[in-house]
Parts: structure tokens; C-alpha cells; sequence
């Protein structure tokens, strides 16, 4: 995993291997990045969060408390998604 210099990751956040954090991002309390995320920089990953694998977070991002985003997803620069949130996407092909 890599942090970016500037950024700041709060009590009991797990990162996984494979993972890259921008520069000045913060991740707050309980945040779970799973393996192969990528987060730009200057983003805000809210508290109890999960982004599992692969997903993508554009620079400048915030997404809100208690988030889950499915696997693979990729969200765009500037991105904002309110607390609570469920990020599936479209459905996986067989």
C-alpha cells in the first residue's frame, strides 16, 4: 500500500495491500479500503466507509459516513456522495 504525503488516517482505518491513498487525503475513524483502491488526492473518505476492491476515487472527492461502494467502481474527479449511500453500479457479467 501507499499514502500520499499530507494525508491523514484515523483510528482503526484498515488499508489493504495493493491500495494507493492521494496526497492530503483524509480517512476517518473505521474506514475499510480493501485491496487495489485507488484514491486520488485531496480526498475525503467519511467515517465507516467501505470501498472495496478495485474501486477508484477521482481527486478531489468526499464521500459521506457509513458508504459502501461495490467492487470495481470507478467514481470522477470532484465526486460527492452523501452519508449512507450504496454504490452498486451495474451488474457483473457471468
Amino acid at each position: 500500500s501507499e499514502i500520499g504525503e499530507g494525508s491523514s488516517i484515523s483510528h482503526h482505518v484498515v488499508i489493504n495491500p495493493g491500495a494507493k491513498i492521494g496526497m492530503n487525503c483524509i480517512l476517518n475513524t473505521k474506514c475499510l479500503i480493501e485491496h487495489d483502491v485507488i484514491i486520488g488526492n485531496n480526498c475525503h473518505i467519511s467515517t465507516g466507509v467501505i470501498l472495496n476492491g478495485g474501486v477508484k476515487v477521482g481527486n478531489n472527492s468526499f464521500i459521506g459516513s457509513g458508504t459502501i461502494i461495490r467492487e470495481n467502481i470507478e467514481l470522477g474527479e470532484g465526486t460527492i456522495i452523501s452519508a449512507g449511500k450504496r454504490i452498486m453500479g451495474l451488474p457483473l457479467e457471468s
